[in-house]
C-alpha cells in the first residue's frame, strides 16, 4: 500500500485498527453511523498492514492534528528538543 493512494477512510481504518477497539471507541463514536460502518467494513478487509505503513499513517495524523511530533523510537523530534532547550535557557 502506498500512502498517497490511501483515502482518509482507509487511513482511519488502519489507525483505529492499530490502536484497538477500546482506544478507538472515542474516535469512532464521533463519527456518524454510516461513517462508522464504513470504517468497520474497511478494517475487516485490511488484512495484515505492514508496521511501517501504520507508523506513517500515525505520524501523518499527529502532524495534521497538531500534536507533539515524536519519532516512533520514542525520541523527541528536533522541534521538541528546541522547545526544551528554549525553556532551559529561560530559567
Amino acid at each position: 500500500m502506498n500512502m498517497r493512494q490511501l483515502s482518509g477512510s482507509v487511513k482511519v481504518a488502519i489507525l483505529t485498527n492499530a490502536i484497538g477497539a477500546k482506544a478507538a471507541a472515542p474516535i469512532l463514536n464521533r463519527l456518524g453511523e454510516e461513517e462508522r460502518q464504513l470504517i468497520y467494513k474497511l478494517q475487516s478487509k485490511l488484512g495484515a498492514v505492514p508496521q511501517n505503513l501504520v507508523d506513517k499513517v500515525a505520524q501523518e495524523f499527529l502532524e495534521t492534528a497538531g500534536g507533539p511530533l515524536i519519532n516512533f523510537d520514542g525520541k523527541a523530534s528536533k522541534k521538541e528538543e528546541t522547545e526544551e532547550e528554549a525553556k532551559k535557557k529561560g530559567k
